[in-house]
């Protein structure tokens, strides 16, 4: 389960720290103010489990970038996605 990003405190330019689904489980900046404000929310469901990436997407389906399940619809989750190396909504699952 990846946990709500974290806001971090003020000083730093980064506004949320999220945390890759790695062993290590690493926090890296996933918004230095390129997302429109919007205030943290947490929705239903779980992330789906983190596929293989594809050799190529379709055009136009690669997943919207996201720092919390804010910037998501409701029936998404800001999920760590390994091809982008950042979180991405993703259809909630559970």
């Amino acid at each position: 389960m990846v946990a709500l990003a974290d806001s971090k405190p003020s000083g730093d330019s980064c506004r949320y720290w999220c945390i890759r689904n790695t062993s290590k489980r690493q926090r890296y900046c996933c918004d230095k103010g390129q997302f429109p404000e919007v205030r943290p929310t947490k929705n239903r469901g779980r992330c789906p489990i983190d596929r293989p990436c594809p050799d190529d997407r379709p055009y136009g389906s690669t997943p919207k970038l996201c720092p919390h399940d804010g910037h998501c619809s409701y029936n998404e989750k800001c999920c760590y996605d390994s091809c982008l190396e950042h979180h991405a909504c993703k259809l909630a699952s559970g």
